[in-house]
């Protein structure tokens, strides 16, 4: 029985290659409240946004906020990412906020909305280690 679960494992399907990433905003910073849009290319807040597995991570200001992909589609050359983030530490559990992406395979780009902030940050794998 066992030996046939194991086959039965390594014959499943594999997740598909790639689809981990880490981007950043080398560029710019959108922020929009509402009313109108700010571009700041001058002075921006430097983001890191990485997806491994079924989590993903966002780096700005001076912390991280992480999550679960709670919702993962792909048309077209186009992958659809959607979760609650939580600033990490123990302090900021009631600080969960909704972070949709975008990612644009063949650009190597990602976008974000996120709290007011609206930005395209450029990907590429993720760091070893």
């Amino acid at each position: 029985m066992a030996a046939a679960t194991f086959l039965a494992l390594l014959a499943a399907p594999m997740p598909a290659l790639g689809q981990d990433f880490s981007c950043s905003n080398r560029a710019a910073e959108i922020q929009c409240d509402g009313a109108h849009c700010r571009v700041e290319t001058e002075s921006f807040t430097p983001m890191r946004l990485t997806r491994v597995g079924d989590s993903i991570s966002l780096c700005a200001y001076s912390a991280c906020w992480e999550g679960r992909i709670d919702f993962d589609h792909e048309r077209s050359g186009v992958r659809f990412l959607q979760s609650l983030v939580q600033r990490n530490g123990p302090a900021h559990e009631a600080e969960a906020s909704t972070l949709s992406i975008m990612v644009g395979r063949r650009s190597e780009t990602a976008q974000i909305h996120w709290n007011g902030i609206l930005s395209v940050l450029e990907c590429g794998p993720p760091p070893a280690g």
